[in-house]
């Protein structure tokens, strides 16, 4: 799956890459174990060997999830916060559920058909309506733990375009005031500010 021009896909921002690494890290500790594990059973008694193998395909088991875990349907250009980079203009990020569209405000749902044997994303509005089919054979619990990511960088997507607002907002403002600085004032002379004891001095 190829991101939409100016887009990235999830797996290559840098928050894809660090749960890749984390997931990478735990495999690498799983493996190392399943090696001394191995080691003892050698010299000690074959039982540890078997314990050995078990952890070996523990570890295999977490290198494929974790590929399958970072193979999100997500994409985010430059601006977005899950590339931990300064914002340069608008984030945006889009969704490839069954080709790549504009998920605009909503959130997600995940809901099993099985009548077709399909998974169905729903939006999280009043009416739970049907945004797109998914056709995956991904287990639940990875799916489910996507559509959470994707929820968070929508909501992190939203929250970064109201501060660039916000931010765009507060500088037409400063553009105002400073505009205020141009007009022609009073010249200093015609404007006469006397103190309490000056005022003593100069009262007739």
């Amino acid at each position: 799956m190829e991101a939409p021009k100016g887009l990235i896909l999830f797996m290559k921002t840098h928050v894809g890459k660090d749960l890749h690494s984390k997931y990478n890290t735990i495999v690498v500790m799983i493996f190392l174990s399943s090696s001394f594990t191995a080691i003892l059973g050698y010299f000690l008694h074959y039982t540890l060997i078997i314990i050995s193998a078990f952890l070996a395909l523990i570890a295999l088991r977490t290198w494929v999830n974790g590929d399958k875990m970072v193979n999100i349907p997500l994409a985010v250009n430059l601006n977005h916060p899950f590339m931990l980079e300064g914002s340069m203009g608008k984030a945006e990020a889009m969704v490839g559920f069954d080709g790549w569209k504009d998920p605009e405000t909503n959130r997600f749902l995940l809901y099993r058909e099985n009548a077709m044997n399909v998974w169905q994303v729903m939006c999280q509005d009043s009416e739970k309506s049907l945004f797109s089919i998914w056709n995956t054979t991904y287990p639940e619990k990875i799916l489910r733990k996507q559509i959470a990511i994707i929820n968070q960088a929508l909501a992190l997507c939203d929250a970064a375009n109201e501060m660039e607002d916000d931010f765009e907002d507060a500088r037409e403002r400063e553009n105002e005031d400073s505009g205020l600085l141009d007009r022609e004032w009073m010249p200093d002379e015609e404007i006469e500010v006397q103190g309490p004891i000056s005022r003593m001095f100069t009262k007739e």
